[in-house]
């Protein structure tokens, strides 16, 4: 009788998880970009509590980071945030320079900014109040005040320690002050040498060429399986980002089938530097993660590094060459009976 009311308890529960509905925008802001239609997947898949179940388990992916790539420094594509940024970076760096020349080649600026439970509210409408909140995640806890240390300090690669800690802590600051903003984890302006040369990660990619190692859109010839457990340990295995190509050098320039996939590619490159040197981004970074086009077009999710026909297929080119993706993770949590009913009660006014 127990098993059979707990089984009525989570179909009921689930039931409800499936009415509720996610904002929907027509104009481009990042609340209304992100797809929680395709991408949450919400499902209740049991009860949770020590002894007397005293709520519902659900199993859903949440979207962590926001990551935009532009043609040119001190540009966004996240309104009101242009001016803020131009500001603190005059400040930090002197000038902004252009990433080439003419500003037309294969190089981005890459933006990797943390999304909120705030913005995951507002976003979701009454789905939230039956799923999980971001700090579900295991070691999900963001503080943009922890990063900027960068360990390598050669006067080949530069010292951009200083301005990245700097950067990062006056745009935090600043940004604060905005009701819904997300908080900056990466800003490649502030990794400006680096970022362009992908000297960081000189030494990894000369071992990985070592090792004949090569990772091609849609073709690993000889991809992370051919490497030794211990050169596997030391680069990662998104060494190949999925299909789309390598993740090193972590630099700005990818050329790509289409400027579609170069830019996912950047955008992952730019997580990368964030969760792995300067530690912004605690959200587990891998290709078990799924993204979804948020700028210009609002895109479904698929998994990270999956086919470029299927990437191709999914989202829509851009035609400033600027691009916006949400990355998104798996979790499950438990929510509470008592959660659901103030839910419920919310949702019939």
């Amino acid at each position: 009788m127990r098993k059979r009311l707990q089984r009525l308890l989570v179909a009921c529960a689930a039931t409800m998880l499936s009415c509720a509905q996610p904002m929907v925008a027509h104009a481009f802001s990042l609340e209304g970009a992100i797809n929680w239609g395709s991408c949450a997947k919400p499902a209740i898949v049991g009860l949770c509590g020590p002894i007397i179940p005293i709520g519902y388990v659900v199993s859903e992916w949440l979207p962590t980071t926001y990551t935009g790539t532009v043609k040119a420094p001190g540009e966004f594509n996240l309104p009101g945030v242009g001016s803020i940024a131009a500001g603190i970076f005059g400040q930090v760096l002197g000038h902004v320079s252009q990433v080439s020349e003419n500003g037309t080649d294969n190089t981005f600026v890459v933006h990797v900014w943390g999304l909120t439970n705030q913005i995951l509210a507002l976003s979701s409408g009454t789905l939230s109040c039956f799923g999980c909140q971001l700090n579900a995640i295991q070691g999900l806890v963001y503080n943009a005040n922890s990063g900027g240390n960068e360990p390598i300090k050669t006067p080949t690669c530069g010292d951009t320690s200083v301005a990245e800690t700097a950067g990062i802590h006056a745009l935090d600051a600043a940004f604060r002050v905005i009701p819904m903003m997300p908080i900056p984890e990466y800003f490649s302006e502030l990794d400006m040498l680096n970022w362009r040369t992908g000297c960081r990660d000189l030494s990894i990619t000369k071992m990985l060429r070592s090792n004949a190692f090569t990772c091609g859109a849609e073709n690993a010839t000889r991809g992370v399986d051919g490497l030794s457990k211990k050169i596997q340990g030391i680069v990662g295995k998104d060494a190949c980002i999925g299909s789309w190509g390598p993740l090193y050098p972590r630099q700005m320039r990818d050329i790509g089938p289409t400027t579609t996939i170069a830019s996912a590619v950047e955008a992952y490159r730019g997580m990368s530097e964030a969760a792995t040197v300067f530690h912004t981004m605690s959200a587990p970074l891998n290709l078990q993660g799924k993204m979804q086009e948020a700028y210009p077009h609002v895109s479904g999710c698929f998994k990270v590094g999956t086919s470029i026909k299927k990437v191709t297929k999914m989202t829509k080119g851009s035609h400033s060459g600027n691009y916006g993706w949400v990355y998104w993770v798996h979790t499950t949590c438990c929510v509470p009976f008592t959660r659901y009913e103030s839910c419920i009660a919310r949702m019939a006014k």
